[in-house]
């Protein structure tokens, strides 16, 4: 005989399982209409934002010196990014810098203060995007609240902003200093990422006008600063050869003959050869026994002319490959000096020599 259990049990789990089924299929339907209103809502959150764009783009287009128009008003965070990312949109193209009135428009549109009032957000995306915002405003007294902040910001992400919104906002060659010493605090950085950022400060520097003479003196003091990190002085030597600051060439030359560096010789000499420079420091590292110096020397001797051409040709000997073929590739590019000298190793004695020779006349 059953028991009221035995015959009531089985039905009461059927009808659970069904309730816990019908719960996971709402829950699911709820969680992707959830999502489509999410998406729906940052989309238009997206359309707005690029609307806002557009409008201050087109009033920073028709502003002009003592005019009476006003930029639009700037009434929140939204707004004042979309005011910064318009500025950077409008004025990254043509390389230049606002007008004064302009800047002056910004000031009083109290974007700044809107957006220096997140600075203190707990989640480190919106710090980021702050971050962003002030160095798109273009201010350049901003400059020092940009380094004070990245002095103090743990996150390596919002941190390189802060430098990449710096370097954009440099307006005197002592800040190049400033920015050098902030680079220098932190030693997880790379040298390639140091790089860029000195270009950006002398680049911003020079869309200002700024005296190479004081600018020189600044670079001086921070190649001589005994505390500085040897992959920021690589970075800020190579920054000078691509930015083509040819009169501080010597400079260069003597700081790092008296700092012994192989590292920071071979940078200075990349550096002479992107600024279609030679110099006796070039001449002296050829056949060096370090294979680093020795490939930076022959690359960068280019531009030495002709009496150098013995010299890389010597190196066509060198059991080390990439010694060789840096060899051959210089000669190719010294003209017919160079293809002569190719030429005539093509008889060498050494293999090595006639084997490398053949391949670069063959490909040159």
């Amino acid at each position: 005989m059953h028991t009221l259990d035995a015959i009531v049990f089985p039905y009461l789990v059927v009808v659970l399982l069904w309730v816990v089924i019908a719960f996971f299929v709402v829950s699911i339907a709820a969680l992707f209409v959830g999502l489509g209103i999410h998406k729906r809502h940052l989309a238009k959150r997206e359309s707005n934002y690029r609307r806002q764009i557009e409008a201050y783009a087109h009033a920073i287009s028709q502003f002009r010196e003592g005019d009476e128009t006003c930029l639009p008003s700037v009434a929140d965070l939204d707004a004042a990014c979309a005011l910064g990312a318009a500025l950077t949109e409008t004025f990254r193209a043509q390389d230049i810098l606002p007008q004064t009135a302009l800047l002056e428009a910004i000031r009083n549109s109290g974007a700044a203060t809107l957006v220096m009032a997140h600075l203190d957000a707990k989640n480190w995306g919106e710090r980021f995007r702050v971050v962003t915002a002030l160095g798109d405003l273009r201010l350049p007294e901003l400059f020092d609240k940009l380094v004070e902040i990245a002095h103090s910001e743990p996150h390596m992400s919002v941190f390189g902003n802060c430098l990449y919104a710096a370097a954009n906002s440099v307006s005197r060659p002592d800040q190049i200093r400033t920015l050098f010493d902030l680079i220098n605090s932190r030693r997880d950085i790379s040298a390639g990422y140091d790089e860029g950022m000195f270009r950006l400060a002398i680049q911003a520097l020079r869309r200002r006008d700024a005296q190479l003479e004081a600018l020189a003196a600044v670079l001086r003091l921070c190649l001589q600063s005994a505390e500085a990190d040897e992959q920021h002085l690589l970075a800020l030597v190579l920054a000078v050869g691509k930015e083509q600051l040819v009169a501080f060439k010597n400079d260069m030359v003597s700081i790092v003959r008296s700092r012994g560096s192989a590292r920071l010789t071979a940078a200075v000499m990349r550096a002479a050869h992107s600024m279609g420079l030679c110099d006796s420091i070039i001449s002296e590292h050829v056949g060096s026994t370090d294979p680093m110096l020795n490939i930076a020397a022959i690359r960068s001797a280019e531009c030495c002319g002709s009496d150098i051409v013995p010299l890389i040709g010597r190196e066509l000997r060198s059991t080390d490959f990439n010694v060789r073929y840096a060899a051959a590739v210089t000669l190719s590019k010294l003209g017919e000096n160079g293809r002569n000298e190719l030429i005539e190793r093509r008889q060498d004695s050494d293999p090595f020599a006639r084997d490398m020779a053949a391949f670069a006349l063959s490909v040159g």
